[in-house]
């Protein structure tokens, strides 16, 4: 759990949810305050990536290593260096930036063409807003420099002593991430989350608070919205939405109520029609359950997987199997929802058809049940998935 330990020793700052867009910047201005100057083009739709983005990268002490989805670079940061180094697959290696940089972590864009990097400024008082964000873009020639892509004045809502990189839209133009002070107990308990617009530079407020989990959060196939497992405290527990932020009005609106279900791992299918999301009925939870994490924690047992109609905003139970359910994951073409089930001390890959919902074991897609229910909860689930094969 290296990278979760990170995020409790970085922590961040819990601001305003309501709308907040940064002012747009003109050509000049970009120019002037040292921003992205030249604004790339939208490269082309990529293929959809159905499974969720992987909470943790492969890591080594300091050294942490993120390889792009295609296969053919591997961002390596030296965390204690503040470095980023790009490998390729023929052995190439590319500095980005050096030792003294600041760089914390990486995020690859679905057809890893972009790639996110959060900084901090080593030197500057932990208390300072003293994070920025750069884009470096991968073509046939490999990577070219690096352009700033955010760096927020002090006095602006999300400006932060950190961010944090949450996942890329499918067409490149917006990416998603937290903002706040250097606090662990703030980071485990939520962070604010944001939205960038690649284009015009601009900020939109998602939510005040919400837990910084990759797989709380899944993008529509199109780019044009956004679900997310909205609320704080660190629990999976307790005090969870599921949430939409439609990109074109700006609007966050509700999908489940906090009175419902508490939503956790959410998955948007491929072809748009369905919303996948693991969840624990509120009258099977509680605060007494919260920060317990153990397996014979009732509220833990009672997680199941439901399937959200986008168009109807209906949902229901995925199936009738009373078993624990949890980490949604699409096939390509929208007819599978693959996803974990607890059997005994093993946690199998199930596949159930869509929409009836009728589930059948993954012959060889199994790894022993982890001794405890993750952090508070929240279960990382891709060294099960890793050991399938049918999803690589």
């Amino acid at each position: 759990m290296d990278r979760w330990r990170l995020i409790l020793a970085l922590g961040l700052l819990v601001v305003g949810c309501a709308p907040m867009p940064s002012p747009t910047p003109t050509p000049s201005a970009l120019l002037t305050s040292g921003a992205l100057a030249t604004v790339p083009s939208p490269l082309p739709t990529p293929t959809w990536i159905a499974s969720p983005v992987p909470l943790m990268p492969a890591s080594s002490a300091e050294i942490h290593r993120w390889p792009a989805p295609n296969g053919q670079w591997v961002a390596v940061v030296d965390r204690a260096a503040g470095s980023l180094v790009l490998e390729s697959v023929l052995g190439h290696r590319k500095e980005v930036f050096g030792p003294g940089s600041g760089v914390l972590e990486v995020r690859w864009s679905g057809d890893s063409s972009h790639l996110a990097v959060a900084r901090r400024d080593a030197a500057a008082p932990p208390t300072a807003a003293a994070a920025d964000i750069w884009l470096v873009i991968l073509d046939a020639e490999g990577p070219r420099a690096p352009m700033l892509l955010l760096k927020p004045e002090a006095g602006l809502p999300y400006a932060a002593a950190q961010f944090f990189l949450g996942q890329w839209s499918p067409d490149n133009g917006h990416l998603l991430f937290w903002s706040g002070p250097l606090s662990a107990s703030i980071a485990a308990d939520g962070l604010p989350l944001w939205c960038l617009d690649v284009q015009s530079g601009k900020v939109m407020a998602l939510s005040d608070v919400a837990l910084v989990n990759l797989t709380y959060q899944s993008w529509a196939p199109q780019g044009q919205a956004v679900v997310f497992t909205n609320g704080g405290y660190r629990s999976a527990l307790v005090g969870k939405w599921l949430a939409r932020y439609d990109v074109q009005n700006g609007n966050v609106s509700i999908l489940v109520p906090p009175e419902e279900i508490v939503p956790g791992q959410v998955a948007w299918s491929p072809t748009g029609e369905w919303i996948a999301f693991a969840g624990v009925p509120v009258d099977q939870t509680g605060e007494i359950y919260a920060d317990y994490m153990g397996w014979d924690n009732p509220a833990i047992q009672a997680r199941r997987l439901y399937l959200l109609d986008v168009a109807s905003g209906e949902y229901r139970r995925l199936n009738g199997d009373e078993v624990f359910q949890d980490a949604p994951r699409w096939s390509p073409d929208s007819r599978s929802l693959y996803y974990i089930q607890i059997e005994g001390e093993q946690a199998q890959v199930m596949q159930a058809a869509i929409p009836g919902g009728e589930a059948q074991s993954v012959a060889g897609c199994q790894a022993p049940r982890p001794p405890s229910a993750g952090y508070y909860g929240q279960v990382e689930w891709d060294a099960v998935f890793e050991a399938c094969s049918v999803l690589k």
